[in-house]
């Protein structure tokens, strides 16, 4: 060790607060290095972690810690850009009274063991000078009157038993590189044996994946030695792998949970022909994906924003599908074709890019770019290029149906006799609305953020306007300034 790094250590040990230290003093942080250990401590204990990262490093371990964390990051991002890669060899935990009782490196332990990193601690010595294991620290801070919740003694205890190598602070750096680095890198997918023959996916140990084949799925057997009868792929399991471009998932695979590919944005291409379930929100934000054929699938059942901004995209409905639930397939571009079955369809499932097929179902048809429950016919989502029908067949624009629309003009005819809750909530581009005497009421934020209208034409009297139910906000945090009717105008 050089007489450089001396001085820096010095200038550590006698600093005042981590605040104070100069920069000039902290470890170096490897650019991009092929292999590296991602450092968990508590910020209290930093001249002893810092001290020690300078002797790793002299051994020939890359560190990543928070010196390279760029101010203003979120935690969980510096997880997912850090922790996850594949490149995060393993985890060193700076195990201390102070770090025991941070909810940040609760936070940092989890999602280690979420990505399947191997891990070692490093204990920093007690007051007495000597080194123990994390629940021995527990114990001994607990009968000197430390107020310590069961389940955060139970998570440290179950977390950091006797399958974790454990290495006292007094240790040489030598031996302790050496151990370091022969931690062993997790393989590309994590898996959880839920029960018999069903498995899950937990999480995908390398956010910076492109392709996963269906033969990475098969690294696990049940306890039958059969092939597995059930793979579902969990809750957030592939979130934010941004470079994912291809999933090929195995026959087995029946369920997609909630945010599973959430923020994918690079992937075009999954299979979900056997799927049965897709979880809310499973494949929000994949802007790239291009077909997905549920034709032959059993899905009854589409969650909330299980396909929200996922672009350009062709997909096949299920045929047995039952029920559409809200903002499904908000912001996509395509043309969809629903079945005649469909019983339920929530708020604002399709957006201005989707081009629904004339249809006339059991429950539901579209007429002039308008998708129209037929028992209380109300329209239930409309977009840019809808006009609203004139005829006895619609009586309602429904609660979200033309919300975050590009429109600029819309003409409500006489046969609508109610406008509901955020009937057109946040449409900026709206300028022009003219405003039947059909219409007896007008919904709670019904033109909320509508920035661009600064006026309502009614035709018909000032009495007549004035005889309209409207809810409290309807016009809430918009720009309307009067109301144009045929006999004056009501200045707002």
């Amino acid at each position: 060790m050089g007489l450089d790094i001396n001085k820096k250590i010095e200038g550590i040990m006698q600093s005042v607060a981590l605040d104070d230290l100069s920069l000039k003093y902290l470890p170096p942080v490897a650019d991009n290095p092929s292999d590296y250990y991602f450092i968990s401590y508590s910020h209290k204990d930093y001249k002893q972690v810092y001290s020690d990262i300078y002797a790793l490093q002299a051994e020939g371990v890359n560190i990543w810690y928070d010196r390279a964390m760029p101010a203003g990051e979120s935690w969980e991002r510096t997880a997912e850009k850090y922790i996850r890669p594949s490149r995060c060899a393993g985890v060193v935990f700076y195990v201390s009274e102070n770090s025991l009782l941070s909810p940040a490196i609760h936070k940092e332990i989890e999602f280690a063991k979420q990505c399947g990193k191997s891990c070692l601690t490093i204990n920093l010595p007690m007051n007495d000078g000597k080194s123990y294991s994390a629940r021995q620290m527990l114990d001994i801070m607990i009968s000197s009157g430390a107020q310590i919740p069961a389940d955060k003694y139970n998570f440290i205890a179950q977390t950091f038993n006797d399958d974790v190598l454990y290495l006292p602070y007094s240790q040489s750096a030598e031996h302790k590189a050496e151990k370091i680095l022969r931690l062993e890198k997790p393989p590309l997918l994590i898996f959880n044996v839920k029960w018999k023959d069903n498995v899950s996916v937990k999480a995908v140990s390398d956010n910076e994946i492109q392709n996963v084949k269906e033969q990475d799925f098969n690294c696990i057997q049940s306890d039958t030695k059969k092939s597995l009868t059930t793979l579902e792929i969990d809750n957030c399991a592939f979130a934010n792998c941004t470079k994912l471009q291809s999933v090929d998932l195995p026959s087995s695979c029946k369920f997609i949970q909630k945010y599973a590919f959430y923020g994918c944005s690079s992937l075009s291409t999954i299979n979900l022909k056997n799927v049965l379930r897709i979880g809310e929100s499973a494949f929000y934000d994949c802007s790239q994906l291009k077909e997905i054929d549920l034709s032959s699938s059993k899905i009854r059942t589409i969650k909330r924003c299980s396909f929200w901004n996922c672009g350009d995209i062709n997909l096949k409905l299920p045929k047995e599908l039952k029920q559409i639930d809200d903002y499904a397939f908000g912001k996509c571009n395509g043309r969809f074709d629903l079945p005649v079955n469909i019983e339920k369809i929530g708020k604002k499932v399709f957006s201005d890019g989707a081009i629904l097929n004339i249809f006339d179902g059991d429950h539901y048809f579209v007429q002039n770019e308008c998708l129209i429950e037929k028992s209380t016919k109300t329209i239930v989502s409309g977009n840019i290029r809808s006009s609203i029908p004139i005829n006895d067949k619609v009586l309602c624009i429904g609660e979200g149906a033309f919300m975050a629309s590009e429109l600029t003009s819309i003409s409500i005819p006489h046969n609508i006799v109610s406008v509901n809750d955020d009937a057109f909530f946040n449409c900026v581009n709206l300028q022009k609305i003219n405003i039947s005497t059909g219409v007896k009421s007008i919904g709670s934020q019904c033109f909320y953020n509508c920035s661009s209208l600064h006026s309502v034409t009614y035709l018909g009297t000032v009495a007549q306007w004035n005889d309209i139910v409207k809810m409290n906000g309807w016009n809430y945090q918009s720009n309307i300034e009067k109301i144009i009717c045929l006999d004056g105008e009501i200045i707002l």
